[in-house]
């Protein structure tokens, strides 16, 4: 979150996993909403937040979060966001 970058390839390599499969319903979302918006430029090798989607980056972030959509209808535990 801090560097607006993730590194695919790291991420694939710490942790054993291939992320695209890992990862798709989350990349699925990130490229209907975020890059839809021009929040998030993707490629094979990375993720890059933009300039403007600095300003959404804890949304951009919440694309993978695994808890979240198990929540819904619940009464949120977490702070709000734009």
């Amino acid at each position: 979150m801090c560097n607006f970058h993730l590194d695919i390839r790291a991420i694939e390599g710490a942790y054993g996993i291939d992320f695209a499969s890992y990862f798709a319903d989350s990349l699925r979302r990130i490229d209907e909403g975020p890059a839809a918006h021009g929040f998030v430029t993707r490629t094979p090798d990375s993720i890059e937040v933009t300039g403007t989607g600095r300003l959404f980056v804890r949304n951009v972030c919440m694309e993978f979060d695994a808890y979240l959509p198990k929540r819904e209808g619940e009464k949120p535990v977490f702070s709000r966001t734009v």
